[in-house]
């Protein structure tokens, strides 16, 4: 890899990831406010970085973190060109290109900013009922174009294909992670408790002096749209977990700050130097990265998972397919964990030289054991005597 795989590139990686999603909350913040109240853009920061869910996607370094970035900066192009006098054809393809990008990280749930066009034209009542329409095409041009290229080429066509029927089709019957489908909205109102509170004490204290005005609220209930359309989506597969919501959740800190900007302001103006309050936002930022630094070497989650893949990936060349069950093959964060480290894949279908299972199984005929220090896992290599059918 470019710059080695190296824990502390994953956690520069991510400390950028963080820093980006909260620049670009703050130029949503500045484009739709006026002057006088840009300031302020420290209140969808903190509604944003005090849900749970998202200091643990960072901590994680999940691909949802990636995701967000993705998502604001679509919108802010999207937003560049709703808000002109007349559409800008090339900010809607900048929207689009990034909606493709979202898309190719992770899959169709990167598809939700589209809505932005049409969900503003409804919000703020335009007349204009066909520029929603033009503008919406305008951004699946470049995702329309990325598939057509990708289709056209063999390996693309051939990775897209095993996402597709592997991965998105083999949800549809694989065992739900969830008791009902209605998990994910349960989960989003747990995860957004924090801003409430904030959002509900701000209005409880100065309720009596502050109005909250008809395009803020409209602004309000645009975000709040748009963070529904990335999370209400997921109820329809019956897997369904917490850190799935995170690029949607940037918006509801949007959404909700919007509403209660003018119960804020009343805030700032009790406090002697508004600097303060955006002093304690960059600071509870860097104690953010702060901390996923401190982190760096020490194993969160799936500890025995993690120490079998270092105990393998020490004996297994990087590159290598390893042939592994069907069952092994389906949980992702085994394959993605060989793939993270050490750049080795995993195969249910075909034949290779390593053969991995549980260790409380044998491997098929034609394999000896590989002694190592792995615990949960066991590893095999085929016989010498016996050719492998895909080398």
């Amino acid at each position: 890899m470019l710059l080695g795989s190296s824990m502390y590139t994953e956690r520069i990686y991510t400390g950028l990831c963080l820093l980006a999603t909260a620049w670009l909350i703050t130029s949503i913040w500045k484009k739709i406010n006026p002057y006088e109240t840009r300031n302020s853009w420290w209140l969808p920061i903190v509604l944003w970085i005090i849900v749970p869910i998202t200091f643990w996607s960072f901590s994680n370094n999940m691909l949802e973190n990636m995701m967000s970035v993705f998502m604001l900066g679509s919108v802010w192009f999207s937003l560049g060109s709703i808000e002109a006098s007349k559409p800008k054809p090339w900010m809607q393809l900048a929207s689009g290109t990034l909606i493709t990008m979202a898309i190719l990280t992770k899959g169709l749930p990167g598809l939700f900013p589209l809505v932005v066009p049409i969900v503003y034209w409804i919000v703020f009542q335009k007349r204009r009922s066909w520029r929603p329409i033009y503008e919406t095409a305008l951004a699946t041009l470049p995702i329309i174009i990325a598939v057509i290229v990708l289709f056209a080429y063999a390996p693309a066509k051939e990775s897209l294909t095993t996402h597709i029927t592997k991965r998105l089709l083999h949800r549809i019957t694989v065992d739900s992670t969830v008791t009902h489908y209605w998990y994910t909205l349960e989960r989003l109102a747990s995860e957004e408790i924090p801003a409430l509170i904030i959002a509900l004490i701000l209005f409880i204290v100065y309720r009596k002096n502050a109005v909250i005005q008809s395009i803020d609220a409209k602004w309000g209930r645009l975000f709040i749209v748009i963070g529904l359309a990335g999370t209400l989506p997921l109820m329809l597969t019956p897997i369904q977990k917490g850190f799935y919501m995170v690029p949607a959740l940037a918006f509801f800190a949007i959404g909700i700050a919007m509403i209660i900007k003018p119960y804020a302001a009343k805030l700032e103006h009790r406090i002697a130097r508004k600097r303060i309050v955006q002093s304690m936002t960059i600071v509870a930022l860097l104690i953010s990265i702060g901390l996923s630094g401190f982190s760096v070497g020490k194993t969160k989650r799936h500890e025995s998972m993690l120490h079998d893949v270092y105990a393998i990936g020490k004996i297994v060349p990087p590159g290598t397919v390893i042939q592994v069950p069907r069952k092994i093959w389906d949980g992702w964060s085994l394959q993605t964990y060989f793939i993270r480290y050490f750049n080795i894949s995993l195969d249910p279908y075909n034949q290779w030289e390593y053969y991995l299972c549980e260790s409380n199984r044998t491997a098929p005929i034609g394999f000896d054991k590989v002694e190592s220090d792995s615990q949960e896992l066991t590893l095999y290599k085929r016989n010498s005597s016996i050719e492998t059918k895909n080398q």
